[in-house]
């Protein structure tokens, strides 16, 4: 099972002192999510940021006084430990910060929406949840220099092949390669790129954030443990729960307006979650029952 959990969004503000980080608490008393761990959760944040445009959402914060600045560095970050082994042949401990870039609001966006409802709604995902975003990613890293040095920077050179040849790795199960965490860098690599046009763009934005590590480890939570037996239960919906599930209000509504229609966007098609596929009629609630099962089965593993 991989823990998606003790995810913060992080603003990196500069003070007299120098930086210090804060922790950007999600407003539960809006969002009403019925278990608090779910904030700290990756994919609920990128679902959650990605509805917003980021100007918008740094002149919130600013207004909330959480922030000094609309140009206050703001990330995701997660407590990193790695064993090392020192000159002795002794493992050494070593905490550290692992940075994430936040998805807002943008053209590609909306590539992340189905990856991330399928991993809040605690379910592993599909190669086909992925095929449309792992081909649009790999179009764009040889077309553009500009956009490969971004990729570079975020994305290590071993996940990179991975995401180049996924066809090739997903069918060896030891390799388990279809993980939501590289997939969301990938969508953060398209919104970083669209927001910069270029490298060096980029890293004027990222500059200096490994220095405030030690700051921030200080101020995180402690960390939430999370068993198999804290998830939703594997069960068997009834018929009458699938229909209910059919008549919900769609994940997405443009694949609605669009199946309304004579035409249908391939990218809408490619990146349907499961229960709009099963809103659209392009499956039945057999299959819809028995992939969700599997998948939550998967998960779990």
């Amino acid at each position: 099972m991989i823990n998606y959990y003790n995810y913060y969004l992080v603003a990196l503000n500069l003070e007299e002192n120098g930086i210090q980080p804060r922790i950007i608490n999600l407003n539960n008393d809006i969002l009403k999510e019925n278990d608090e761990k779910e904030l700290t959760n990756l994919a609920y944040i990128d679902n959650l940021t990605s509805k917003y445009d980021e100007t918008v959402f740094r002149k919130y914060l600013y207004e909330k006084e959480i922030i000094k600045n609309t140009f206050t560095p703001i990330f995701i970050v997660r407590l990193s430990i790695t064993y090392k082994k020192d000159s002795d042949g002794n493992s050494k401990k070593k905490t550290n910060i692992k940075y994430y870039c936040p998805i807002f609001k943008s053209k590609d966006a909306s590539l992340i929406n189905n990856v991330a409802l399928t991993t809040i709604r605690q379910r592993s995902l599909a190669f086909s949840d992925a095929s449309y975003l792992l081909k649009y990613f790999e179009d764009l890293f040889y077309k553009s220099e500009e956009y490969r040095s971004i990729v570079e920077y975020i994305i290590n050179e071993h996940d990179i092949k991975h995401l180049l040849n996924y066809e090739y790795y997903v069918k060896d199960k030891k390799s388990n390669p279809i993980k939501y965490s590289l997939l969301r860098e990938v969508v953060s690599t398209l919104y970083e790129f669209e927001k910069s046009q270029s490298f060096e763009k980029f890293m004027g934005d990222v500059y200096g954030r490994e220095e405030s590590a030690l700051s921030i480890v200080k101020i995180l939570p402690e960390v939430i443990k999370v068993k198999k037996s804290d998830l939703n239960p594997v069960r068997r919906l009834s018929d009458e729960e699938i229909e209910n599930i059919k008549n919900q209000e769609w994940d997405n509504k443009e694949a609605k307006e669009q199946f309304r229609g004579d035409t249908i966007n391939e990218r809408v098609l490619y990146t349907l979650t499961l229960e709009d596929r099963l809103r659209a009629g392009l499956i039945d609630g057999i299959e819809y029952s028995n992939t969700r099962e599997n998948y939550e089965t998967k998960f779990r593993k």
